[in-house]
């Protein structure tokens, strides 16, 4: 009778803790908030079927439904929502995403049809007594999974953070609380550990709303606090521009580099005099080959998240604000909508020449675009462009700042 009462009690505060989760993916408005909540409610079902399977008798059906969502998606679901929650990279996250669907569909068929057999009298019977080699072999795999990628997470995080007291909140301290959340689901899982396991089911709820809680409520200020966690999830990233920074490339050159003041100085001293729109004039007509051959034009096409518009065109506004006022070697730089894509946003940028291309690179506030636009955006696409022959009108780039 104790099992019993304490089974209904896990139930009952795995349903209060998801109506809890739900409130907060409400008001935050972000992905892995939507996961969690998806993840705890397929938990508490499972742990539903366990309170009926105290109170009726474990049948193959109950059985199967706790491990779905003890065993398979709630450990699962905590290693996405950390990884949307940390990683900054689309590429990366669209990778797991891909290993995610495999991890799951294929474990799901195999729970599902694998038989089911021996007593099932435990509060929380165990995977390994009951289902075959196949079926335990898959949950193994799923689990090495999700404990290597919330390991990976968590040290990379304290590494980053060096493991200072005052680092220890926001996201470091969520991905800590969903590691052990999804630990104890794998114990449970796997040995059913009797009282001691429903124990521990308790701890995993409460370590899941722990770790809502205390995660960001919205995005970053890349001024106050450091993106942690992408040394392990984005390294070796082949293009900067996969991660949603603006036109980077690896031959950019380094912010330290003592040679490029020089060369700004040098450039900005044979190009004074000359006012924007003459500059941009003498770039995009045919008649100064010599300018032309090092004038350097690219498209960047952005693919965002679904409901991310706004605040991506928020971003894109202020940068190109910032490009207008702080870049006079910038001859162009717009970004506009697609009316057949919403989705879909579309920087134009002409430099001057390579130098002033590398300068934009370097500027701090297209860096900050690119952190900050990075959550917004699903793919990138950079388009690098050679001037052959143009013409321009002079009263472009009043145009443009007027809007009209």
């Amino acid at each position: 009778m104790f099992q019993i009462g304490l089974s209904v009690l896990v139930a009952l505060g795995a349903w209060s803790v998801t109506a809890a989760l739900g409130l907060m993916a409400l008001r935050r408005q972000r992905l892995f908030a939507w996961i969690v909540v998806g993840a705890g409610a397929v938990v508490a079902s499972s742990l539903t079927a366990a309170v009926l399977g105290a109170i009726l008798g474990f049948s193959p059906a109950l059985f199967r439904l706790l491990h779905l969502g003890m065993s398979l998606v709630g450990p699962l679901g905590l290693a996405w929502a950390a990884v949307e929650l940390v990683t900054r990279s689309p590429r990366r996250r669209f990778a797991f995403r891909n290993l995610l669907a495999i991890l799951f569909v294929l474990p799901v068929v195999v729970l599902m049809l694998e038989p089911v057999t021996g007593d099932l009298a435990a509060p929380y019977p165990p995977v390994g007594d009951h289902y075959g080699i196949v079926a335990r072999f898959a949950l193994t795999v799923v689990h090495a999974v999700v404990l290597i990628t919330l390991l990976a997470l968590v040290v990379s995080l304290a590494r980053r953070s060096s493991l200072r007291l005052d680092r220890l909140g926001g996201e470091p301290l969520a991905v800590v609380l969903f590691a052990l959340a999804a630990l104890a689901m794998v114990l449970v899982g796997h040995y059913g550990l009797g009282v001691f396991g429903q124990l521990l089911a308790g701890l995993a709820v409460g370590c899941v709303v722990a770790g809502m809680s205390v995660s960001p409520d919205d995005d970053h200020d890349l001024e106050d606090e450091e993106f942690l966690g992408d040394d392990f999830f984005d390294e070796d990233e082949d293009e900067d521009s996969r991660t949603g920074r603006t036109d980077h490339t690896s031959g950019a050159q380094s912010a330290d580099d003592p040679v490029a003041p020089q060369r700004r100085g040098d450039r900005r001293g044979r190009g004074a005099g000359r006012g924007g729109d003459q500059g941009m004039a003498a770039a995009t007509t045919g008649g100064v080959g010599a300018r032309n051959s090092r004038v350097r034009g690219v498209i960047t096409i952005y693919t965002l998240n679904e409901g991310h518009e706004a605040a991506f065109d928020r971003l894109a506004g202020e940068v190109v604000e910032q490009v207008r006022s702080q870049e006079p070697d910038t001859l162009l730089y717009t970004c506009h909508t697609v009316p057949s894509a919403a989705h879909q946003r579309i920087m134009y940028a002409i430099y001057r020449d390579d130098l002033a291309y590398e300068e934009h690179q370097q500027q701090a506030h297209n860096l900050e675009f690119g952190q900050l636009a990075a959550q917004h955006i699903v793919a990138t696409n950079v388009i690098e462009l050679g001037l052959l022959s143009g013409k321009a009108e002079e009263t472009l780039n009043a145009m443009l700042a007027t809007g009209r």
